[in-house]
């Protein structure tokens, strides 16, 4: 048996992914997030990634988890950690960064949204809002 593997960054966000979408599946909101999720890549090509953050950081629920701040956390964490090497706030830093930090910080977060979108797709059941 292997005791460690190497993995490639994109297996590496191909698990993160999956981890962070089977975390919110049995959700009450988890349909809602479906939708947001399949949205997203289109709201950052459109809008911008910065613009699309402020998006879902202004829907975040203040009180307790949404699916706004659930994919906000999901896309912040990833992106903080792998383009600017922090744990901060991701709108916060692409607000100071410069334009190719800014575009690296893009290109990763539609990357690892392709891998969200896929997974609630297959995950997370399809709900008709009223």
């Amino acid at each position: 048996m292997m005791e460690a593997r190497w993995r490639t960054r994109e297996q590496e966000m191909a698990k993160y992914a999956w981890d962070k979408v089977n975390s919110v599946k049995d959700a009450s909101w988890a349909g809602e997030y479906r939708s947001i999720v399949l949205k997203a890549p289109s709201l950052v090509l459109t809008c911008g990634l910065g613009q699309t953050l402020a998006f879902l950081r202004s829907k975040a629920g203040a009180e307790q988890e949404n699916a706004h701040s659930a994919l906000y956390s999901h896309i912040s964490k990833w992106v903080a950690e792998r383009i600017y090497g922090s744990e901060g706030d991701l709108l916060q830093l692409v607000m100071e960064s410069d334009a190719h930090k800014y575009r690296l910080a893009t290109m990763e977060a539609l990357s690892l949204l392709g891998w969200i979108k896929r997974f609630a797709e297959a995950l997370i059941e399809r709900r008709e809002e009223a």
